[in-house]
Formats: structure tokens, C-alpha cells, sequence
């Protein structure tokens, strides 16, 4: 599990699917999750904001009881808690696109590097 949460600081990190109905389970593919819940529970709330937006906001799903971990977080040492992450102080640096494009170029490249 610590593998699936190598990358959660990350702002496009993809957040891995967990359900607390009887043993709690976290894995990044929803059917696993699904499988144990015997009750499953459509989640209106998030079928409008799919619907709307084209995504559920947060930590939905559309079941009720599988849900997405939180965002920058990792889980805890207690069962149902989780570590967040600080966002780095960018200081409302103000940058020209070009230098904006050029920052992300060259970690694009150091992160591929490192794959």
C-alpha cells in the first residue's frame, strides 16, 4: 500500500479508491473496492455533480460507501485517519509565461527522468 502513496504530494497525484464497510480497504482499482460492499448505495449528490461539472467534487464516488482518498494525504497510523501534506508557500511569486513554461519543462523532465 505505501506504493500506491509514493506520489501523494503531488497536484496531479490520482487518488486511490478506500471503503470503510467492515475492513477498511484502499486500492487504486475501483473494482476491488467494490466487491466486499454487499450494500451498495447510489450517491445522487455526486450523479448531479457529474452531471454538472463532469466529476464528483471531493471524496465522492458514485456509491456511497467507496469514496476517493482525501487530496494531498496519505493514510494514518490509526485506522480512519489520515496525514496531510503542508502546500509549499509559493509566496504569490508573479512569473511571464515564458519562464512559467520553461520551470515546468525542466521538471517535467527531472520527473521522467525518475521514472
Amino acid at each position: 500500500m505505501a506504493s500506491l502513496f509514493d506520489l501523494y504530494n503531488y497536484l496531479g497525484f490520482h487518488n486511490p479508491y478506500y471503503t470503510e464497510v467492515g475492513q477498511q480497504m484502499i486500492s487504486s482499482e475501483f473494482e476491488k473496492i467494490i466487491e466486499p460492499v454487499n450494500s451498495r448505495t447510489l450517491d445522487f449528490t455526486a450523479v448531479v455533480q457529474i452531471l454538472s461539472a463532469g466529476y464528483a467534487f471531493g471524496d465522492r464516488t458514485l456509491i456511497q460507501e467507496v469514496k476517493k482518498t482525501p487530496w494531498m494525504a496519505r493514510p494514518g497510523v490509526k485506522k480512519g485517519d489520515w496525514e496531510y501534506f503542508d502546500l509549499p508557500n509559493h509566496q504569490e511569486n508573479l512569473i511571464e509565461q515564458e519562464e512559467a513554461a520553461l520551470r515546468f519543462y525542466e521538471l517535467l523532465k527531472k520527473n521522467l527522468a525518475a521514472i
